[in-house]
């Protein structure tokens, strides 16, 4: 019943933007020259994924409500959802200025650890702190993965899914399969080549969304919170593995170059590897394999009971260490090779 309860909303989804794109076919285009300098696609297209997420999510809250009866921590949820749904849309609409964009993560924070998402470490102050750092890094990372088709939302498909096999039976594990199919019913405009950009109304609302259940799944499962702090950590950072390396390895580089990293540029991951040759779809095929390997090795480092570090959690430290060293690498080649500069915020 659960799945068939998903795929209607997937449905839905798909439907809404079906609808938008022959009705509102302009909806989202105003204003997008200056992202098409630093989007992949030479295409002005609308950015109006973040709304059909938004709707799927509320229809996703109300089956929620209805079929498993516990509301705990959802009006803080949902505020913070809307924050970030709204904060996209202006800057879709008006390309807001990266402080502004911060301004609005930070309130999301706010309201997030306010209603009780909080990771919780031995020190009060100190466990704030890495709550809004994740919560905000969040939302950058999926915002700054999102320049190619299908990417971000394979990713935090990805991601959804890994916490929704933790714990399916909870209210933030059922949050997190509904929104894989959610994105799947995305997914279905936005595989290249895609008709519609999810914006950063979708981007935002992602990131805050894989935030804030990541923190009640992952960061406070009991499991881990008993366990080995190793698992805990590592884990973490393979399952939002594919998010977090291009959003390092982004501003790595553009501050070994004195730019920002929060401005639009094509020397991105995804990026990278089209240098090489490769195309949209077979990288949106690698970033799959990619974000599934991720999830596969994040859940089974916590259902695996290792004795020591360089075990499970040594080998998995160890191969993530390899892919970020490769794409450093190749970001290095590519630059060397001229295929992209930096000076032109990171544009050809």
């Amino acid at each position: 019943m659960t799945f068939l309860i998903f795929f209607i909303i997937a449905i839905i989804v798909w439907a809404v933007n079906l609808v938008f794109l022959k009705f509102l076919k302009t909806l989202g285009t105003k204003d997008q020259q200056g992202k098409i300098q630093v989007r992949w696609s030479a295409q002005s297209k609308p950015t109006i994924g973040g709304i059909s997420f938004f709707i799927g999510f509320l229809v996703l809250l109300v089956v929620a409500l209805i079929t498993q009866g516990n509301p705990g921590g959802l009006l803080p949820l949902l505020l913070a959802a809307v924050v970030a749904f709204i904060a996209g849309l202006l800057d879709d609409a008006f390309n807001t200025n990266p402080l502004q964009k911060f301004m609005f993560q930070l309130v999301c924070a706010v309201i997030l650890i306010g209603g009780g998402y909080v990771i919780n470490l031995d020190n009060q102050l100190f466990s704030i702190v890495v709550s809004a750092l994740w919560i905000v890094g969040l939302m950058n990372s999926i915002n700054m993965l999102d320049n190619m088709d299908g990417i971000s939302t394979i990713a935090s498909m990805g991601v959804f899914l890994g916490l929704y096999f933790i714990a399916p039976e909870s209210m933030s594990g059922y949050l997190a399969g509904g929104m894989v199919f959610i994105l799947v019913g995305f997914l279905m405009v936005n595989w290249h080549p895609s008709k519609v950009f999810m914006g950063d109304s979708g981007s935002q609302l992602l990131g805050l969304l894989l935030a804030a259940l990541s923190i009640a799944v992952w960061w406070n499962h009991d499991a881990l919170i008993s366990g080995n702090d190793g698992v805990r950590w590592i884990g973490a950072v393979t399952l939002f593995f594919v998010p977090l390396c291009d959003s390092t390895l982004v501003s790595i580089n553009r501050l070994r170059h004195g730019q920002s990293p929060f401005v639009g540029g094509r020397d991105h991951s995804t990026h990278n590897l089209s240098y090489l040759s490769i195309s949209d779809g077979k990288i949106a095929l690698i970033y799959s394999a990619w974000s599934l390997l991720m999830t596969y090795l994040a859940v089974r480092l916590l259902i695996t009971s290792v004795d020591g570090f360089w075990k499970w959690e040594g080998l998995t430290l160890v191969l993530l260490l390899s892919i970020f060293i490769s794409f450093f690498q190749i970001s290095r080649r590519n630059l060397n090779q001229r295929k992209f500069e930096y000076g032109t915020n990171g544009k050809r």
